[in-house]
């Protein structure tokens, strides 16, 4: 309850304005100055806190606001973060102990303010996500760095002239696109997010120079050339899948599986990879049930698209028909497969010009 206040003036050897003050239990008093209250007697207050206990001594003439912040240097928590309940009853800031039957030696309740024990348990499960996902993009960051050390030296072995295989550019690729998938996995926000950023457009970057390197080393022609041809791969834009990456020769096929797999986590369609397809529902399915399936389903579908939208021509003509996402990728990493490379190839061939020529 809180209580009203109000000035007069005393004429008296010197002029002074008196404020007035109505108590709790409706007496109008003359309202005391701070000094006054810790000038009078003192009471000591046991005051439980869960499972701590503290011995606070303040002025009898104390209101419960003085007693939280005093309280407040004891626990650390803040007069707008407590609540005192004194006798089974939470008391307001503006009640005075000794109105209220505070005496020495009283006990009073301490309890945490819900929502601001709420609030502190938010902020301190967002600190731990944001310091996981620090931690989670340093171990990328230093990956990263030894992954960098390799394309340097595969840079300077290209730029001097010296041929290499094309293994090394698919190697160092796919390990820098298994870093990237690790960055897409990652939660973060604020500061976190930001630093992920960075780190995606810093592999980009070395995925874009081991591209440009190996159009260099393909051709003997380029390697004493300024114009060499620029390949540049946009991994924020996933409005068009990743373009033709897998073509007729099938030396690109990991490089391509490791980007179509980045581009379907991206669309959170990936883990139709791993769950089997559900049953078809019955009449008496329960709907969450049925809408799992028909997720299930788009999903699959959502997945099937993307990777034919990568298929060289070709390639689209032979395995556009497969129905499911996991058929369609067990037929192309099978075709891929180096054992068999050269007899598939002639196999795929000749049903490719069969079937132009039908048509």
């Amino acid at each position: 309850m809180k209580r009203a206040t109000s000035k007069s003036v005393v004429s008296n050897e010197f002029d002074r304005e008196i404020e007035w003050e109505l108590r709790p239990g409706g007496m109008l008093v003359q309202k005391r100055d701070a000094g006054e209250a810790s000038s009078g007697p003192m009471i000591k207050i046991k005051v439980s806190h869960g499972s701590y206990h503290h011995d606070i001594t303040v002025p009898a003439q104390s209101t419960f606001g003085d007693l939280k912040r005093v309280l407040a240097q004891e626990t650390g928590l803040e007069p707008k973060e407590q609540r005192l309940l004194f006798r089974g009853k939470e008391k307001e800031d503006e009640e005075c102990l000794h109105m209220a039957g505070v005496k020495d030696m009283s006990k009073v309740i301490l309890l945490e303010d819900p929502a601001s024990k709420e609030r502190k348990l938010e902020e301190m499960q967002r600190n731990q996500c944001i310091l996981k996902a620090y931690e989670a993009v340093a171990q990328v960051r230093a990956e990263v760095d030894k992954i960098s050390e390799k394309v340097n030296a595969l840079e300077a072995t290209v730029r001097g002239g010296t041929k290499v295989t094309d293994k090394e550019f698919v190697v160092l690729t796919e390990l820098l696109m298994m870093q990237l998938l690790k960055l897409d996995s990652i939660e973060a926000d604020g500061e976190a997010k930001v630093q992920r950023r960075i780190e995606v457009r810093r592999v980009q970057s070395f995925v874009d120079t081991l591209d440009n390197l190996k159009a260099r080393n393909s051709n003997a022609a380029f390697s004493n050339s300024k114009n060499v041809v620029s390949v540049t791969t946009k991994w924020e834009t996933f409005d068009s899948g990743v373009g033709s990456l897998l073509n007729n020769s099938g030396t690109n096929f990991h490089i391509w599986k490791a980007k179509v797999g980045f581009v379907l986590i991206h669309h959170r369609v990936n883990y139709v990879f791993t769950n089997p397809k559900p049953p078809v529902p019955a009449n008496s399915t329960p709907p969450n049930v049925v809408a799992n399936y028909h997720k299930w389903i788009a999903d699959d579908v959502t997945a099937r698209h993307i990777i034919l939208g990568t298929l060289h021509d070709n390639l689209y003509i032979c395995y556009h028909q497969h129905e499911t996402v996991e058929s369609l990728m067990d037929a192309l990493t099978l075709f891929f497969t180096k054992p068999y490379m050269l007899r598939r190839m002639a196999l795929f061939k000749s049903y490719v010009e069969e079937t132009q020529g039908g048509g």
